[in-house]
């Protein structure tokens, strides 16, 4: 019997739809493996083990998409399928708090609410109306540029995001920062760049930073300084405790084919 299902799991795997779907499986079980930590790695991993397909199939709607795909594109699922932090209820309550009370807090849960659903429109004019009470709200400040990258008019994102660093330079911990200094590398804006860059790199240990400060020097032509920048960063990888190395394990990979070039 177990000859059999062998020959018949070696038919299937030989046809072109079974090799589509064994690739499928084992780009699912890679992504698990780099992505997920802790308990959620190891049970998605027996998931897809014991599954196969099935549970390639279920990971990636419920991990995968999400974390590829724009807010905009998540609601293209079934809505029962779909990766939402709340339901509509807690929205129907949070759009009638706002307008009942209107307090800043309010609009801003309200913005935060429907941006994570992918209604734009929805939370633009909750952080406009968060923004009209306090003009300096760095949440607010977020969220709208947020909704700028999502429709892909990064010159307002980058407008959004100046008044942020403004206001708050060190906003979310650097997170604000390191959008920023994308935003404006995604726009050639390579000086601006480099200075945001530099000023993340001094306040805050980000892998992230320092590989795309290498890459602006790569754009400005200072090979030196984008290799000296690389070692740095692979340095502080190096030594850093393992989970930190599997979290910012692209930015290895990355960082190591990129100094390659300067070898």
């Amino acid at each position: 019997m177990l000859e059999n299902f062998f020959t018949v799991l070696l038919s299937y795997l030989l046809t072109p739809w079974g090799v589509i779907a064994f690739i499928f499986w084992l780009t699912m079980v890679v992504d698990c493996s780099r992505q997920e930590v802790g308990h959620s790695r190891k049970w998605w991993l027996c998931f897809m083990v014991l599954l196969h397909i099935g549970g390639a199939l279920l990971y990636a709607i419920k991990c995968w998409w999400p974390r590829v795909s724009s807010p905009k594109a998540k609601v293209l699922l079934p809505y029962w399928l779909q990766t939402k932090p709340k339901n509509d209820a807690e929205v129907l309550q949070a759009e009638a708090d706002a307008r009942n009370i209107g307090k800043l807090h309010q609009f801003l849960r309200l913005g935060d609410l429907r941006y994570d659903r992918g209604e734009l429109e929805q939370a633009e004019s909750a952080y406009d109306q968060a923004l009209s009470q306090d003009g300096e709200n760095a949440r607010a400040l977020w969220g709208m540029a947020n909704i700028a990258v999502t429709r892909q008019d990064l010159a307002q994102a980058r407008d959004w995001l100046t008044r942020l660093m403004a206001v708050d330079p060190d906003f979310q911990f650097g997170e604000g920062g390191t959008f920023y200094a994308q935003v404006l590398f995604e726009l050639k804006d390579w000086d601006n760049a480099k200075d945001c860059l530099l000023r993340q790199c001094d306040r805050h240990s980000n892998p992230a930073d320092e590989l795309l400060l290498a890459q602006v020097y790569q754009q400005l032509g200072k090979p030196a300084l984008a290799k000296e920048a690389l070692e740095q960063m692979l340095l502080r990888m190096n030594g850093a405790p393992p989970y930190f190395q599997q979290q910012h394990r692209k930015c290895l990979t990355i960082g190591k084919k990129l100094l390659h070039q300067f070898a």
